[in-house]
Parts: structure tokens; sequence; C-alpha cells
């Protein structure tokens, strides 16, 4: 049974992952429950990469879990420029990481960061998303600041208008068909036409 004070953390192909209790669950398509294991800290955010490896992100860190419950940490003071993780992805170059100080990728041997200085108008990045061509999207959740595409020659940021979305605050998105970004704002959901 799942329990009552289950939070809905995300899908993969292998099924719902939860978290309760700082316990990692994952309820299966047939509706059985598991404990994937105990993360060093309470789950932000998580991800089931292509080769089946769980990836979680929490305030004090970003984890893999390989073989049988082992949790192997990405310590931020060696490795990443950020201790909060707050989204992580896949695109074939990598996993994405959206955290407190700019977004991370990873491309299996090491962490590349981007920050202001790349061209993201803020390091505070609150969510990503990716298109079916591998583009990745960064969400800000300060007024003004808008989403940012990165390219291949760097990031380009679009500013809201004040219209649409509702909210200039937008704190994630994701990719529908036809080029579609849906961005959840403060102000409820939005779309974004892209090119």
């Amino acid at each position: 049974d799942v329990p009552a004070n289950a939070t809905l953390l995300g899908a993969a192909p292998a099924g719902v992952y939860l978290a309760a209790d700082d316990v990692l669950l994952q309820l299966s398509p047939a509706g059985s429950v598991t404990e994937v294991g105990v993360p060093p800290a309470a789950v932000t955010t998580l991800h089931s990469d292509g080769s089946g490896q769980l990836w979680v992100g929490t305030r004090a860190n970003a984890y893999r879990l390989e073989a049988g419950s082992n949790w192997r940490p990405y310590d931020a003071l060696s490795e990443l420029p950020s201790n909060e993780i707050r989204d992580l992805l896949e695109t074939p170059s990598g996993i994405w990481s959206g955290t407190s100080d700019g977004v991370l990728r990873y491309d299996g041997s090491g962490w590349q960061t981007y920050g202001s200085g790349d061209g993201l108008p803020s390091n505070a990045v609150s969510g990503l998303a990716t298109t079916p061509t591998g583009e990745v999207w960064a969400a800000f959740d300060k007024a003004t600041l808008g989403v940012s595409r990165f390219r291949q020659d760097g990031w380009e940021t679009t500013i809201c208008d004040l219209n649409a979305p509702p909210s200039r605050v937008v704190h994630d998105g994701v990719q529908a068909a036809a080029g579609t970004i849906w961005l959840a704002t403060d102000s409820g959901l939005a779309q974004l036409e892209t090119d």
C-alpha cells in the first residue's frame, strides 16, 4: 500500500517514484510498492536515465543509485558548484541539473557549469524542460527573468510578455507537441510557442 503521507516525485518506465518518511518508494504499473532505498537527504527531484539508473537531487547534493542500494554522491564542494539540486533531466548530451547556482550538465565523466556569465539571466534556476530534439529550457522563479533555451552556441533568453504567461514568475516547464512549452507560473499554466 502507498503510505498516506507519500509525495509524488516523478515517473519512469519502471513506475512512479514517491517519498514517504525519508524513504524512496517505487509504485509499479501493476500497483506494487517497493522500497528503493533511503537517500542520504530528503529528495527534491529525481530522474531515471536511459540506462535505468536513478538520479536524485536534494538540498544537499546530487546522488546516483548504483548496485544494490548504494548512493553515489556528487560532492558539491569538489564536483558541483551548488549543493541545492532543484531539477534533473536527460538529453543525448548528458544529465542536466537545475540548481540554485546555475545549470549543470554531466557528460559521463565530468560536470559542465553554466551561469549568468554564459548567458543565463540568473543563476537561480527553478526548473528545466527538454524538447524532443534535445534542447534544454531553464525556468527562473524571479519576475522578469523569462525562460532560457540552450543551443549549441549558448543560452538564449525569452522575456515573457506580461500577458503570456499569466505571471512572469516561472517555476517549471514541459515540452508538448509541436514545439509548445507549458510553463508552471505563480498564476497558473501558460503556453510558450517556440520556433
